[in-house]
C-alpha cells in the first residue's frame, strides 16, 4: 500500500522472535542485465555445514558469454580462528575466461604465536578485468597472496612469510616470491642498564623474480642483517638530539651481470653488500601558544622543526643487486632533511578531548652526493631509497642536488568534514610534480566525497596523469528515499572510466535498489543493471555491492 492505497499484492510473511537456527535451502534468484554479457540470471543455494560454517554457491549465466559459477566460505571453528573464502570460475564464449580465489583466515595459537593469510590470485588480467564486479578489483595492477605465522612479545618479534606477488607490466608481467622469509626483529633493547639501545632487523629467506629482463632461479637465499645503536641526549631549552650508527650485511645467492651485448642477466655469483649507516635526528624547539576565541573554546598552535641528517657509505654494487623488495633498493646518500610542521589543536569542552584542527608540513632534502655512489641512471626513472622516501612518487631522471619541496595538508574541522591536500613542487624543474586532493563533507542528509591527483610527465613512459573519483549521495541510506552516484573521470584523455547511478527506497521491514553501473576499460565497454530486495533480520537477495572506497 502506498498512502493506504493497493497497489501490489505481494506475499506477507510473519518473523518469529525467538531464536531460530540458519537452515540450507534455495535463495531467491538474482538477475541483470549487460550491454556486452547480455541478460543474467544467478541462482543461489545455501548450504549450512555446522553452527560455525556456511557454504554459498552461485552460478551465473550470461545469455552473450555463457556459464560461470562461484562460491564462498565462511568458517570460525573457535573464538580465535576464523577463514573468509571466494572463488570464480567463468567459461566466455569470447575467451576471455579464467578463474580467481580470494582468501583471508587468521588463527591463535597458545604463548603469544598467531598465523594470518591474505591471497588473493586469478589466472589472468583480461578475465579479471572483463568479469569483475567492482572498478577497483578490475584494474587492481598487482595481485598479492601473503601467509605468515608471528610472536610477538614485547618489543621483540619473530615472523616466518610466504610472499607471491604479480604485478602487470605492458609486456611481460613482474613475479616475486618469497619461499619462505624468516626474521627475526626488536627495537629499544636497552644494553646493560646503560644509556644505549640496540635496534635490530634480519632476515633470511628464499626469494625469486622474473620479468623482461631477467629471471632468477625458483630459490635464491638471502641473509640480512641490520644492528643499530642509538642513544638520545638531552641539551638545553627542549633540545634533544639522537644519534644512530649501524652496519648492513647482506648476502644473496645470486647477482646481475652484463652478457658481451651488454644486456642485464642473472648470475649464479654470489654476492655481498655492506655497508656503514649513520643519522643525527634533532629534536625539540617546538613552539606553543594557547588560546581562548569567544565561544570559550581552547587552541593550541605548535610550530615543530625537522632537521635530520643522513649518511650511508659502502655500496659500491648496486647494479648488481637483484631487486626483491625494500630491502635491495638502499643506495649510498649524505643528505640533510629540513622541515616545519604547522600544528592546530582544538578543544570544545572542558569534557571533550582535544583534537587536531589542522597540520601543515613542509619539508625537503639536500642530496651532497648527487650520483648516489653512481646508482642514478641518466635519462631513466630512478626510483630507490632514499629518493622515495619523503614521496612516492618519482622524480629523479638524473642526477639530484635537491629532491622535490612537499607539503602537505590536513584540516579536520569537524566530524563531518575532512579534507587532506599534498603536492612536491620540484625546486630544480621549477615545475609541481604532483598535487593531490582527498576528502568528504556529511552534513547531514547530503554527502559529498572526492579525490583528485594529478601527475607530470617524467618521460615517455611515464606521462602526465589527471584524473578525479567522486561520490554524490541524498537522503538517508536506511529509511525512505535515498540516491547515490560514484564516478571515475580521466580528465587528461576525457574519458569516464566507470559511473555508477543507485536509487534506494527502505520501509521498516524491507527495501528495494536498483542501479546502473558502466565500464569504459581498454578491454571492457559495459553496461549493467542490477537489483537487490532486502528484508529487515533476514538478509538481501540480488546483485548490488558494497561501493569501493575512493580513498
Amino acid at each position: 500500500r502506498i498512502k493506504k492505497v493497493p497497489v501490489l499484492y505481494f506475499p506477507w510473511m510473519k518473523l518469529p522472535t525467538g531464536r531460530k537456527e540458519r537452515s540450507s535451502g534455495f535463495l531467491i534468484p538474482t538477475i541483470g542485465n549487460s550491454r556486452s554479457k547480455g541478460f543474467r540470471i544467478t541462482p543461489r543455494v545455501y548450504l549450512v555445514l555446522g553452527r560455525s560454517t556456511d557454504l554459498m554457491i552461485e552460478t551465473d549465466y550470461f545469455t552473450k558469454r555463457g556459464l560461470g559459477s562461484s562460491f564462498r566460505l565462511r568458517t570460525k571453528p573457535n573464538e580465535v580462528t576464523w577463514l573468509d573464502l571466494t572463488s570464480a570460475f567463468q567459461n566466455d564464449r569470447e575467451g576471455r575466461g579464467g578463474a580467481s580465489i580470494h582468501g583471508i583466515a587468521m588463527t591463535r595459537f597458545g604463548n603469544g604465536y598467531r598465523a594470518a593469510a591474505d591471497f588473493s590470485l586469478s589466472t589472468s588480467f583480461l578475465y579479471r578485468q572483463t568479469f569483475s564486479d567492482t572498478f577497483f578489483t578490475a584494474t587492481r595492477p598487482t595481485d598479492s597472496s601473503r601467509f605468515f605465522m608471528s610472536h610477538t612479545r614485547h618489543a621483540r618479534s619473530f615472523n616466518v612469510s610466504l610472499l607471491r606477488e604479480e604485478t602487470i607490466s605492458r609486456k611481460q608481467n613482474i613475479f616475486i616470491q618469497s619461499i619462505p622469509n624468516i626474521g627475526y626483529d626488536f627495537n629499544g633493547q636497552r644494553i646493560a642498564g646503560s644509556f644505549l639501545y640496540l635496534d635490530l632487523d634480519s632476515s633470511f629467506g628464499g626469494m625469486s623474480r622474473s620479468d623482461r629482463f631477467i629471471d632468477t632461479p625458483g630459490f635464491s637465499p638471502r641473509l640480512d642483517l641490520f644492528p643499530r645503536l642509538y642513544f638520545s641526549l638531552p641539551l638545553f631549552q627542549g633540545l634533544r638530539i639522537t644519534p644512530r650508527i649501524g652496519f648492513r650485511e647482506t648476502f644473496y645467492g645470486d647477482s646481475i651481470e652484463r652478457n658481451e651485448n651488454g644486456d642485464r642477466q642473472v648470475s649464479g655469483n654470489n654476492l655481498h653488500r655492506n655497508y656503514f649507516y649513520m643519522s643525527v635526528d634533532v629534536n625539540g624547539w617546538g613552539l606553543s601558544k594557547i588560546f581562548k576565541d569567544d565561544s570559550g573554546r581552547k587552541w593550541k598552535h605548535l610550530i615543530e622543526p625537522v632537521f635530520r641528517y643522513q649518511r650511508i657509505h659502502g655500496i659500491n654494487n648496486f647494479d648488481e643487486i637483484i631487486r626483491y623488495d625494500d630491502v635491495d633498493t638502499f643506495a649510498d646518500t649524505n643528505e640533510i632533511e629540513y622541515g616545519i610542521v604547522n600544528r592546530l589543536f582544538v578543544r570544545d569542552s572542558k569534557t571533550s578531548a582535544p583534537r587536531e584542527w589542522m597540520s601543515v608540513k613542509i619539508g625537503q632534502k639536500h642530496f651532497f652526493d648527487p650520483t648516489f655512489g653512481g646508482a642514478i641512471r641518466e635519462g631513466s626513472i630512478n626510483q630507490f631509497y632514499p629518493l622515495n622516501e619523503l614521496t612516492g612518487i618519482p622524480y629523479a631522471v638524473g642526477n639530484r642536488h635537491f629532491s622535490p619541496v612537499t607539503a602537505s595538508v590536513r584540516f579536520n574541522p569537524n566530524l563531518q568534514t575532512s579534507f587532506d591536500i599534498r603536492s612536491d613542487f620540484d625546486t630544480e624543474e621549477g615545475d609541481f610534480r604532483n598535487i593531490s586532493v582527498t576528502g568528504f563533507w556529511r552534513p547531514g542528509f547530503f554527502s559529498v566525497a572526492t579525490t583528485y591527483f594529478v601527475t607530470g610527465e617524467l618521460t615517455e613512459n611515464y606521462d602526465r596523469r589527471n584524473q578525479i573519483q567522486g561520490r554524490v549521495g541524498i537522503g538517508n541510506a536506511r529509511r525512505g528515499l535515498s540516491a547515490y552516484t560514484g564516478f571515475s573521470l580521466d580528465l587528461q584523455d576525457s574519458k569516464l572510466l566507470t559511473h555508477l547511478i543507485r536509487v534506494s527506497y527502505f520501509w521498516e521491514c524491507c527495501g528495494v535498489s536498483a542501479e546502473v553501473q558502466g565500464f569504459n576499460l581498454a578491454s571492457r565497454q559495459e553496461t549493467q543493471v542490477r537489483f537487490s530486495f532486502f528484508l529487515k533480520g533476514i538478509g538481501a537477495f540480488g546483485t548490488i555491492r558494497r561501493p569501493d572506497n575512493i580513498f
